[in-house]
């Protein structure tokens, strides 16, 4: 495991392969775990980066999720059409 850029979470084995597949950067995980809506599931914090998380600059992150336990981002993923309740 790493750890993102003094960030305190560490990043898995399987999330860096899942980000290296599918083009996420760790900037765009800063960004997310700084910016995006938090919801508890499962004992796991799922984040999400929507349209309002967003700006111009940032807009290719709209739909990005992250799961973290503890302090271990587990994987990242795009789903733009989900439809929770982030409130």
């Amino acid at each position: 495991m790493r750890e993102l850029d003094s960030t305190g979470y560490f990043l898995s084995d399987h999330l860096l392969k899942r980000m290296n597949q599918r083009g996420i950067r760790k900037e765009d995980l800063t960004f997310a775990l700084m910016n995006g809506a938090r919801k508890l599931m499962n004992r796991a914090i799922h984040i999400f980066v929507g349209k309002r998380h967003v700006d111009r600059e940032h807009d290719s992150l709209n739909g990005l999720r992250l799961v973290v336990v503890r302090n271990v981002v587990i994987t990242a993923y795009k789903n733009k059409n989900a439809r929770w309740n982030w409130s």
